[in-house]
């Protein structure tokens, strides 16, 4: 099961060594990110996995980011999401364009996509993989 796809012009497989800890992280497991908020005491309860991915475009170009989920444990409060930030060539952002996952164990294995149709040149994105606001765990 790949875990991670960011698509634009070209499909780019993101690398499992490029990942990046967000909040309290994530533990590989296998194939799979394992994010868990679970027993954790900061205030914004946040686990997660990042990457940091140079587009460096001259024309704006679509960005879609997707990702397979499956919930292991979570509270009404935690909320897992695919999430994008987008850096603009001129400097300016895009913050939090995101698609939440379905945070019922009876949900199983399934898919959230975000895309972003950009009317600048893209300098990078960062994307995540997350749970945050509660306790919860998630596999990506």
């Amino acid at each position: 099961m790949t875990a991670f796809v960011v698509l634009f012009a070209v499909c780019t497989l993101v690398s499992p060594d490029s990942a990046r800890r967000f909040g309290a992280g994530f533990v590989r497991d296998g194939d799979t990110y394992v994010c868990s908020t679970v027993g954790t005491v900061q205030k914004n309860r946040e686990a997660g996995v990042s990457w940091r991915i140079d587009l460096n475009q001259t024309e704006p170009q679509t960005i879609r980011f997707a990702a397979e989920g499956v919930a292991d444990e979570m509270d009404d409060a935690a909320r897992a999401q695919v999430y994008l930030d987008v850096t603009y060539a001129d400097g300016s952002h895009l913050w939090g364009a995101a698609a939440q996952f379905d945070p019922a164990l009876a949900a199983g294995w399934h898919r959230r996509e975000v895309t972003v149709r950009p009317k600048r040149p893209n300098a990078f994105v960062t994307a995540y993989l997350f749970v945050r606001g509660g306790e919860g765990r998630m596999r990506f």
